[in-house]
This record gives C-alpha cells, sequence and structure tokens, in this order.
C-alpha cells in the first residue's frame, strides 16, 4: 500500500541554508535582547547610563531580529555583526581593564553566567551573520523537514540557555563586581594563599545605595582604615556606622588641619547628598577599624558592614592592600 503526502507538503521545494542560518542568528538575538531586558533595572539603579546602555542594546538587538528575519540584506547582517561585536568587545573589557565609565569606574567585574552567555550570543551572531553576508550560502540547500528541524532545535536551545541564566542570576550567581567575592571571608580577614598583590576593590549595593572601589589598608598596631566611594541614586541617605568581625569597633573618622596641627575626629554619621556621592580616602574621609583582633596584611579579606539610615545593611568583602609610600602614616 502507497501512503501519497499531502499536496502542500510536496509543493514545499528545498530551502536554502542562508535562510536557515539567517533565522537562527535572529534567534540568537532575541535571546541576547531577554537577558538584555532581564539586567535593565539592576544596571539603572547603578546609573542611569548603565541601564541606558542596557535598554538600547536589547531593543536595538530585537528590532535587528525581526528585520534580519524578514529582510536579509547584505547590509543588515554585517550591521548587526559589528553592533553584536561591538558589545561583546564592551563586555571583556569590562571584565579585564574596568568599566569605563559611571560610578563603578574602573572597577573589574566577575563572568557571571548570564553575560557571559549573552556575549556568546553575541559573538555567534556576529560570526555568523558576516559569514551569511560574505559567504554564498544560498547555494546550500536543505530539505523542508530538516531546516524546519534545526530551527526548532536552535529555538529551544536558545529558550533553555536563556532561561537557565535568568534562574541563575535570580538565585544570586548573577552580576557580582570583582572584589565582591561569593565566598565567605574567613571570620578576622585571615590570610588566604593565592590573592593578587593588589587585589580588586569591593562593590555592593543597598537600596539606592552604591558603595565601589571599597578597600582596607594594611593594619598599624591595633586600627586600619578603609577606603570607599559611596553614590546615592534616591533620596538622601546617611551613614550611621559598622561592624565587623575582624575589630572591636568600627568608626566614621575625618582627617582635619588646624593650623600645623593634624587630627583624626571620629563623627556620629555621614550625610549622602541625593543623587551625589561621597569619596573616603587616605588625608580625609575614611572609616576606621579599631582594636583589630588580629594583624591586616595585604591579600587578606575582611568583612564590614556598614549601616546607612534608610538603606540599611550593606555587607562587605573588603580586601587588603599594603601601605603606599604615597599614603605616608595618615589615615
Amino acid at each position: 500500500m502507497t501512503m501519497a503526502l499531502p499536496a502542500g507538503y510536496r509543493s514545499l521545494g528545498p530551502v536554502d541554508f542562508r535562510r536557515t542560518a539567517t533565522i537562527g542568528c535572529a534567534l540568537l538575538s532575541v535571546g541576547a535582547a531577554v537577558i538584555h531586558f532581564a539586567v535593565l533595572g539592576e544596571h539603572w539603579q547603578e546609573w542611569w547610563g548603565y541601564g541606558l546602555f542596557f535598554g538600547a542594546s536589547a531593543w536595538l538587538q530585537l528590532a535587528w531580529a525581526a528585520v534580519v528575519a524578514s529582510r536579509p540584506s547584505r547590509p543588515i547582517l554585517l550591521t548587526g555583526a559589528v553592533g553584536n561585536l561591538a558589545i561583546a568587545a564592551l563586555w571583556l573589557l569590562t571584565r579585564t581593564a574596568g568599566i569605563p565609565l559611571g560610578p563603578a569606574s574602573g572597577e573589574t567585574e566577575d563572568a557571571a553566567f548570564i553575560d557571559t552567555l549573552a556575549s556568546g550570543f553575541e559573538l555567534a551572531i556576529a560570526l555568523g551573520s558576516t559569514a551569511i553576508a560574505l559567504s554564498h550560502l544560498e547555494r546550500l540547500t536543505l530539505r523542508p523537514a530538516i531546516a524546519a528541524a534545526v530551527i526548532g532545535i536552535s529555538a529551544v536551545a536558545v529558550a533553555t540557555l536563556t532561561t537557565a541564566s535568568l534562574v541563575d542570576a535570580s538565585g544570586g550567581g548573577g552580576h557580582v563586581s570583582a572584589g565582591g567575592d561569593e565566598h565567605e571571608a574567613s571570620s578576622g580577614g585571615e590570610h588566604e594563599e593565592g590573592h593578587e598583590a593588589t587585589p580588586a576593590a569591593a562593590s555592593g549595593r543597598a537600596g539606592n545605595i552604591i558603595v565601589s572601589g571599597a578597600y582596607a589598608r594594611e593594619s598599624e598596631g591595633e586600627e586600619a582604615a578603609v577606603y570607599l566611594v559611596i553614590a546615592d541614586f534616591g533620596a538622601a541617605d546617611r551613614l550611621v556606622g559598622g561592624s565587623t568581625p575582624a575589630a572591636d569597633d568600627v568608626q566614621i573618622h575625618e582627617n582635619r588641619v588646624e593650623g600645623a596641627t593634624a587630627s583624626m575626629q571620629p563623627l556620629d554619621g555621614l550625610d549622602i547628598p541625593a543623587g551625589g556621592n561621597v569619596e573616603l580616602k587616605p588625608g580625609g574621609l575614611h572609616v576606621m577599624l579599631l582594636g583589630l583582633r588580629e594583624v591586616l596584611e595585604p591579600g587578606d579579606r575582611v568583612n564590614i558592614t556598614l549601616q546607612f539610615q534608610v538603606a540599611g545593611m550593606l555587607a562587605l568583602e573588603v580586601p587588603v592592600r599594603a601601605l603606599t609610600a604615597t599614603e605616608g602614616g595618615n589615615p
């Protein structure tokens, strides 16, 4: 007995490989756009410039996917290749040399699964679009059923990986600045082998408060100073204190010079202006760890919790750096 194929199926001709590959690139672009939309909010809270970049990237990737799937011309393909390659290159820059702009300028970031996946999608788009635009893939054809299977498998793979990255990020495996490592530090900042001589500074966020560039200086006697930058992206706030298992007390100090006499004065709090930032640096404002329980040496890490009046508690794992000649002996 012979089974006849439906007339509609018999009328389908071969599908050129170029078309199938183009749809695959469009699917990758949708996946990258979804990831950028997912992290848009947290980056906007850090700084509007970061949020604008992620929002613009997401919408452009989504628009490109729609256009290239319907009209895959060479200029459109090459535009997508260049744009996605630029985004991937910027991601690599932030993981190696540091963030170029904004309140976290100069800070490097850890490569989390969610952003690594987005960059992988973007690199695949750049390579695939370039190959499609410059090659003659239309000479290669696929059977309709095979082409449909390839597109279907690609769609499922992109959806699965994208969903997994979003779940990972929501579970705490997402965007983490370098210096804010996820592993727990030893209480009291015990020395760990393998740290760099100048470890990356720590960063963190609580509410509308972003702390970046945080590090402690190696201890002198039973004291050590901590420096950082506090940026406020909401209503005015106030740093009112802190705590650490490494010392008996945490105080906010300010260096003051009156005539020829320099002194260090404790403060009962530090105002953080709305939409502004305050830098705690050598020779000025700083957080002081008093009554250290152990010596802090370069390469150590120490847990510190800062208390803000509005934002609440912000926990940091702060690297310890060597006392440099330019800092002298003054906190």
